[in-house]
């Protein structure tokens, strides 16, 4: 809890994975993948519940280790296709049905494992503090904004039109920064969390180092994640 207010960790695990198969219980560093999500939304203590959604047997495992909350994901919800939002909102329904209501709502992915429990303090206390509805950790990109563009190829010739065109011929000094939601943090208020939502549109976006942000879709990923968590433990930080 902070500022009176009550709030639920959501941490997704679904068994299924095209990019690394099994990613979520796959040892990392030592420890499989999504344990260090949990250690690190354990650490953060501000938690009223932490809930892991999962239809992976070995994450459940995991979860039961760590003493964290495991809420059974039915097939339909672990898809590839599966959008996030039904997923929390799977969650909630399951416990609102138990009269355990929350404030706010912290989505913590477990392929984000660099991402750290101060990482999560500063998210979770900044979109509180701001009375946001949608907060998401975000990292700076080194592109100028004036120059994207979205099209449709046809036959290796690309049909273009500017993203932001009156930025388009501004000086490079001059341009504004841009900025990914890099997936390592969100904090919503429930009340936002309705069918339609836009959950990586935030209002507030709570800058994270690039060190700490690393998601994982590839074995390139995994193994270089590991290599930074080794590095982090041989510091001791």
């Amino acid at each position: 809890m902070y500022q009176n207010k009550r709030i639920l960790a959501i941490i997704p695990a679904r068994a299924g994975s095209k990019g690394v198969p099994g990613k979520n219980h796959l040892p990392l560093a030592g420890f499989p993948l999504v344990e260090w999500t949990f250690q690190a939304a354990k650490t953060a203590g501000l938690f009223d519940e932490i809930i892991c959604s999962t239809d992976d047997e070995e994450v459940i495992v995991s979860a039961q280790k760590e003493n964290i909350s495991i809420l059974r994901r039915p097939i339909s919800l672990a898809q590839d296709t599966t959008p996030m939002l039904e997923v929390i909102l799977d969650v909630l329904s399951k416990l609102e049905k138990k009269n355990k209501e929350f404030d706010y709502i912290v989505l913590l992915q477990p392929t984000s494992p660099l991402r750290t429990s101060k990482d999560i303090v500063s998210a979770v206390k900044q979109a509180i503090l701001s009375d946001v509805d949608c907060a998401a950790s975000v990292t700076s990109v080194p592109i100028r904004p004036g120059l994207l563009l979205v099209g449709k190829e046809t036959n290796g010739v690309l049909h273009t039109s500017s993203l932001t065109r009156e930025l388009a011929d501004i000086r490079r000094q001059e341009a504004p920064k841009l900025y990914v939601v890099n997936g390592a943090v969100y904090v919503y208020k429930r009340g936002f969390l309705q069918q339609g939502a836009k959950l990586n549109a935030p209002d507030l976006g709570i800058l994270l180092p690039k060190s700490h942000t690393l998601d994982i879709d590839t074995w390139q990923d995994f193994k270089r994640c590991e290599k930074a968590l080794l590095r982090r433990n041989q510091r001791g930080s």
